[in-house]
């Protein structure tokens, strides 16, 4: 966290969003006029100017794989991972479960392990499973689901 204090015009601006009550303690401490705080999050400064049509296609995206996108996300999914032999994984990946990120080779572990039909439908859960760890270089492709 950043934080530039203007005692002259009793300013204080937070490079990162902090919480609540932090901020509150500063405001006090400084005796600082809440209209004059200012709390900004780049990424979200990031995110929302290269959505804007004129600067945007000029512009990567911070995150460079849709590996390290879909993961980031701290949500949850039941997710068919396809391996490269053909078989198929079927599985939850929730609050226990883990995904590398870049610069680390793509590996994923789900903390439930679910049988399939044939047509990809989730059956059952592995009974006595602690879950299953996927080397990226095993893998095809890899479906989410809700």
């Amino acid at each position: 966290m950043r934080m530039d204090i203007d005692f002259d015009k009793r300013t204080i601006m937070v490079e990162t969003p902090v919480m609540v009550e932090e901020l509150e303690r500063f405001i006090k401490e400084f005796n600082v006029d809440k209209k004059f705080v200012i709390i900004f999050d780049p990424q979200q400064i990031f995110l929302k100017t290269t959505n804007w049509n004129p600067i945007k296609k000029h512009i990567d995206h911070p995150i460079q794989k849709p590996w390290d996108y879909v993961f980031s996300k701290k949500k949850s999914f039941w997710v068919i991972v396809h391996l490269k032999d053909g078989r198929r994984i079927g599985g939850r990946f929730g609050t226990n479960s883990f995904a590398s990120s870049y610069p680390y080779e793509e590996q994923i572990y789900l903390e439930e392990v679910w049988k399939l039909d044939d047509k990809g439908a989730f059956v059952e859960a592995i009974e006595r499973s602690k879950g299953i760890i996927i080397f990226g270089n095993d893998i095809s492709a890899v479906e989410l689901f809700e």
